[in-house]
């Protein structure tokens, strides 16, 4: 996605330097109020335009809520989401990869995927919340994570009962899309599980909103190239086995699941290439 770079304010420095000799020279009162009120506003609009340019701009996508985006009641729901981080989260933030949640609705149910740094350590944190507000922030093991290179958030929910999740390190950075076609994975990491049957199952009418990559003039806090959704409850059950297949599998999970499986397969083209054909938009 194109982004026009801003133009550097070159002469808002000296007008600064100007009231502030005027307000001085004249002990102005009202030249110093206005002096400060255009400061306030000037250092709100940035902070608004920061949080518009990584937090809701062009880099953010989103694809209309629908069933098959949600879990359900009886089958397996598994997500994958392929993350490069552009900047490690400052202490005590924490960085949302993708979400499918109601952000002004309360109890604010739904379901999302972040790394949270909490200062000593950087974790993947799981959000999972019913309609009748049951469920929260789930945090997992530490990760070791470097900027600018791709790593595979895998979360799994077996017929909503646990949640596990993985983490798969790849060999290949973002600044080298050509070695894709000839990665090997050579770990894959368990993370740990939480026992979730007393938490009311996840759905919403919520649309899934996921970071876009840029066209590599701007650093956002992450970029997703590939996000999977499946609903699949025939997989290797226990975290050993589930790890060993993913090692075999270097295809992203689709070796291990069904077409019919696959709800959302958004691939580095930016398309959903399931048999959904969901429409990846721009977030207003």
């Amino acid at each position: 996605m194109h982004l026009r770079k801003s133009a550097k304010p070159r002469a808002l420095p000296q007008t600064l330097k100007r009231c502030v000799y005027l307000a001085l020279m004249n002990n102005d009162r009202a030249l110093w109020l206005f002096f400060v009120t255009f400061v306030s506003s000037l250092a709100l609009f940035t902070a608004n335009l920061a949080y518009a340019n990584t937090e809701q701009g062009n880099a953010a996508l989103k694809v209309v809520s629908a069933p098959g985006l949600d879990p359900e009641p009886g089958n397996g729901f598994l997500v994958l989401v392929e993350f490069n981080l552009g900047a490690i989260p400052q202490a005590g933030k924490k960085q949302l990869l993708v979400s499918k949640y109601h952000a002004k609705e309360n109890p604010y149910p739904g379901w999302a995927m972040s790394l949270n740094n909490f200062g000593t350590s950087i974790r993947p944190e799981i959000y999972w919340r019913g309609k009748n507000g049951s469920g929260g922030a789930f945090t997992f093991d530490r990760i070791e994570v470097k900027t600018d290179r791709w790593y595979s958030l895998i979360l799994r929910v077996s017929d909503g009962a646990v949640m596990q999740v993985f983490l798969i390190p790849r060999e290949y950075s973002s600044t080298d899309p050509e070695s894709i076609a000839t990665e090997t994975v050579v770990q894959a990491l368990y993370l740990g599980g939480y026992d979730v049957r007393s938490v009311r199952i996840p759905q919403t009418n919520a649309d899934l909103v996921f970071r876009g990559t840029d066209d590599g003039e701007r650093k956002f806090p992450s970029q997703v190239r590939r996000l999977l959704i499946a609903r699949a409850s025939d997989l290797p059950q226990t975290p050993d086995e589930f790890r060993a297949a993913l090692i075999r599998d270097t295809a992203d999970l689709r070796e291990l699941l069904r077409s019919e499986e696959i709800e959302l397969q958004i691939e580095p083209d930016g398309r959903d290439h399931s048999s959904k054909q969901h429409q990846v938009e721009p977030l207003a």
